[in-house]
């Protein structure tokens, strides 16, 4: 996301501030020079860049700083290990996209004479259970067991890689293997929703209809990925309601339409949440104890303002396009 140094980075952690949710910024570390240029970094700038949001933000519990190589086809070696070498030094994970497309596969093997999460672990930035890997659509059965060994994690976003048709990462087989699975939604460019209930719902569907098995993933299955799971994977205590974990979560309205039918049991509720609850039902989101959203409104931030500074830059956006087309 940052485009000419810090000044994006920045935005993001401060628009986070003001809408009140937690943030943990997966901060890109790119020096692909097929990449807009203001993407690129030398190793060095982009290890400088990460620690220097680490140090500023260190003392902030709503943010933390994650290095982000992007993946193996935006990210050379070197950087992937600098990323990996600013975790061991901050105590995070580090952040990749891997093997998401065909092509990335393709071309690792090509350059390296190995597939993706093979050649991860051949660089040395799998052993210490550090990795949050990004979809992992394309694996063979080698590179699932190399992920379950390493105790490498995997963060899923199946909308997204519908959206891309990007294909069907093999969950139920990284579960029998012991993988640890969050879920995600990647970009905003790929995936219009951005809810980690719809990723719920999409992940159990499409592993239904993939595997054509009703039970390949269940639906407690997926409620863990998109809470407890999740937060595990971010070193966030969080995603359980107990002592010593963080108070955020959310209230559900039951009488919502989008709850009905419902008995009050708990065998009755999570089905619902999972694959019927609409926005509509969502009564309030509590971050850090903190009242952030009450009705569907978010309480900090002037929804009407909001939408018109959106529609005037989109307004903007465009004249200046086509400006530079007409020149």
């Amino acid at each position: 996301m940052h485009n000419e140094g810090l000044e994006s980075d920045e935005a993001i952690i401060q628009a986070a501030k003001d809408v009140g949710i937690r943030l943990v910024l997966a901060r890109t570390m790119y020096d692909w020079d097929g990449a807009p240029s203001g993407y690129v970094e030398t190793v060095d700038e982009a290890v400088k860049n990460v620690k220097y949001l680490a140090a500023k933000y260190q003392a902030d519990e709503m943010v933390s700083i994650v290095p982000a190589p992007h993946s193996l086809h935006a990210a050379s070696a070197e950087m992937v290990r600098a990323g990996h070498r600013l975790a061991r030094e901050l105590d995070t994970k580090f952040h990749i996209h891997v093997a998401e497309e065909p092509f990335e596969v393709e071309q690792v093997q090509r350059e390296t004479g190995m597939r993706p999460v093979e050649w991860l672990k051949h660089i040395g930035v799998m052993e210490d259970g550090r990795m949050a890997a990004i979809h992992c659509v394309w694996l063979n059965e080698n590179e699932k067991n190399i992920m379950a060994e390493n105790q490498a994690k995997l963060i899923y976003c199946p909308s997204s890689n519908m959206f891309l048709s990007d294909g069907i990462t093999d969950i139920p087989a990284l579960m029998k293997k012991g993988v640890n699975i969050g879920l995600g939604s990647d970009g905003a460019c790929s995936n219009n929703r951005i809810s980690v209930f719809e990723e719920m719902r999409m992940c159990a569907l499409l592993q239904k209809v993939h595997t054509l098995d009703s039970l390949a993933v269940t639906i407690q299955d997926v409620f863990k990925m998109g809470t407890s799971q999740g937060a595990e994977i971010l070193d966030i205590p969080a995603g359980e309601i107990k002592i010593g974990y963080l108070a955020d979560f959310v209230l559900l309205k039951m009488n919502d339409f989008s709850m009905q039918p419902i008995s009050g049991s708990a065998e009755q509720i999570l089905p619902n949440i999972v694959y019927s609850l609409q926005p509509s039902a969502i009564s309030k989101v509590v971050v850090n104890g903190e009242e952030r959203v009450r009705d569907g409104a978010v309480l900090s931030l002037p929804e009407g303002e909001t939408i018109q500074k959106v529609v005037q830059l989109m307004n903007r956006l465009e004249k200046e396009a086509l400006n530079k087309t007409n020149h």
